[in-house]
């Protein structure tokens, strides 16, 4: 019983018997309540199963059956009085709609009251949320001003609507819709709009899996441009996801194709990734070259806001090559640009890594952590908690290094929240060994031991195995330092082991070297 039950196919049939010649159950009982329906209401009804997610709006419902929002809504309200649906409930929101299973089950086996209304249906409903989609996404851009034709107030209403709509999204990546064609490419145009979405939710397993979707129908139709469109969004998920071959090798691919098209603006974008990637990868010197090229194609086609990025990019690899004079130059030029295009995100992102070439071009302590400061509070203003969060990172770094570790300690404790709360275990790895420096550095060695070992499973969990061998190495000194050789020694021992696994010959070389010293104190 338990197994039919489980099968869609016959779910309804177990739940019936008949008696005295007549059927009774729980189709009797729908099939009561549909015969009172008319003909409108019961088309609306038929095309609710249509949304895969299990809730629907009732703006979506108006554009799936070709009403307008009020008729729909005077429909959808008809079929709750019947007990046919009810109101849904995410995020409390009104207008939303969703049907019990049994009732899908029921409704999905109907014969259509209009046969031709269902493939229309289908593309009706595709349209609106890809129109929908594109009006929120826009919004989402750190320059976006509202169109006085959008359907949302703000950003805020935009994420909103993106985070209450989600499920009825993703299942468009997993069904095939065949014909017409247009309808593959839409989905494909569905799930590229998507990105900065992905990336501020931090929805990396979908980003790259509907990217690549995306991807794939691009191919099969052998339309370049969107393949290069793709190819670049998709090397933004691998680098979120800390894969920087694949994002190094997608953004190629995506500069090729690019190239091939003429399009400069777009080849632009993909150089701007595949700088982003290279210096992802510590490949610092491979991306100055790139980053020049990418600053002078947006001054060519005059997009300030790219060319912004492009500069603020050209800072990080001059930096990361020590040419810490000429990156603090190209940070401050980025800084301008972001200000004059109305980027506070950009700028404020542009502060943080300012603070870093400045501390290390021999400014003062206090001028950087002011910078880090500034950079917080400015992520913190424009809603980017994540961003709020490495600003923080670093203002905790400076402020151990000037010495103020009671500060520096409830700084990295709000960026532990703070990168709990993203999803972020590679910048969570980051701060916590932050953390246990600044207790270490205040004699609070319990603490420390406790910060190092979370530091050691978040890098473990984000894959970065080099991070993860330097928090291991931390740990057993604060092992030690807390008077517990022992672990210390068990901790060297085993990390001078992965590490000799993996062929990562530096931190074996550390990890050998303390294991020496604590075992030679332990005598």
């Amino acid at each position: 019983m338990t197994r039919d039950l489980h099968d869609t196919g016959t779910r309804l049939d177990e739940m019936s018997y008949r008696d005295a010649d007549r059927e009774r159950g729980v189709r009797s009982a729908f099939h009561l309540s549909y015969q009172q329906l008319d003909a409108e209401q019961a088309r609306v009804l038929q095309l609710l199963p249509l949304n895969v997610g299990e809730e629907i709006s009732t703006e979506a419902v108006a554009a799936m059956a070709k009403l307008d929002v009020r008729t729909a809504r005077w429909r959808l309200q008809e079929l709750q009085r019947a007990h046919l649906i009810r109101a849904g409930n995410t995020y409390g929101r009104n207008g939303r709609w969703r049907m019990h299973d049994l009732i899908r089950l029921y409704v999905s086996g109907l014969p259509p009251v209009q046969p031709r209304d269902v493939p229309v249906a289908i593309l009706m409903l595709l349209g609106y949320y890809l129109d929908s989609t594109s009006a929120a996404t826009r919004l989402l851009e750190p320059t976006a001003t509202r169109p006085a034709d959008s359907p949302f107030a703000d950003r805020g209403q935009a994420l909103e609507w993106l985070d209450a709509e989600y499920p009825n999204l993703t299942p468009y990546g997993y069904v095939l819709l065949v014909k017409p064609e247009f309808a593959r490419t839409a989905t494909a145009d569905l799930f590229l709009k998507l990105w900065r979405y992905f990336e501020l939710r931090r929805y990396t397993d979908d980003w790259i899996r509907f990217t690549t979707h995306a991807l794939n129908i691009a191919r099969t139709f052998s339309d370049r441009g969107r393949e290069g469109d793709a190819l670049t969004k998709l090397s933004g998920a691998f680098r979120q996801a800390r894969r920087f071959d694949e994002a190094v090798d997608a953004c190629r691919d995506a500069i090729a194709i690019q190239r091939e098209l003429g399009d400069r603006l777009t080849e632009g974008v993909a150089l701007n990734n595949l700088v982003a990637a290279l210096l992802d990868a510590n490949r610092d010197d491979e991306a100055i070259g790139p980053a020049g090229e990418a600053v002078a194609i947006f001054q060519e086609t005059g997009d300030r806001h790219r060319e912004g990025i492009a500069v603020a990019h050209l800072g990080s690899a001059l930096t990361g090559t020590r040419q810490y004079a000429e990156g603090v130059a190209a940070y401050q030029k980025a800084a301008v640009i972001f200000r004059e295009v109305g980027d506070q995100h950009g700028a404020s992102r542009v502060l943080t890594n300012l603070g870093n070439a400045l501390l290390h071009s021999g400014r003062e302590l206090e001028e950087v952590i002011d910078l880090h400061r500034r950079s917080a509070a400015s992520m913190a203003e424009a809603g980017d908690r994540h961003g709020q969060g490495v600003a923080l990172v670093n203002l905790t770094a400076s402020l151990i290094d000037a010495g103020n570790l009671d500060e520096a300690i409830a700084v990295a404790c709000d960026a532990v929240t703070i990168m709990r709360e993203a999803n972020d275990p590679h910048t969570l790895g980051g701060v916590l060994v932050n953390l246990g420096t600044a207790f270490l550095d205040a004699a609070r060695a319990g603490e420390a031991v406790e910060a190092f070992s979370d530091a050691v499973t978040a890098f473990h969990r984000s894959g970065d195995q080099d991070a993860e061998a330097g928090a291991r190495i931390s740990l057993g000194d604060a092992l030690e330092e807390a008077g517990n050789r022992e672990a210390a020694i068990a901790a060297f021992r085993a990390t001078a082991e992965m590490c000799h696994e993996t062929a990562n010959r530096g931190r074996e070389g550390q990890a050998l070297r303390r294991l020496a010293h604590a075992r030679w104190e332990a005598k």
